[in-house]
């Protein structure tokens, strides 16, 4: 695993671990799981190659 792959887990399971803990952190669901799309998103449009060459090897 490369260590975009590793960011990008790290920001899901943060942002699922707020999501689950909404009660405890008074934040909305809907504000956390779109920040969290937004980091992951930025985070994969680094280097999209590395995983498109994954899914489609030519």
């Amino acid at each position: 695993m490369t260590t975009l792959t590793i960011s990008i887990i790290v920001v899901f399971v943060l942002g699922y671990a707020l999501i689950a803990t909404e009660s405890l952190t008074k934040v909305n669901k809907a504000a956390i799981a779109l920040l969290m799309l937004v980091g992951c998103w930025t985070l994969y449009m680094m280097d999209p190659m590395q995983y498109l060459q994954l899914m489609h090897p030519d």
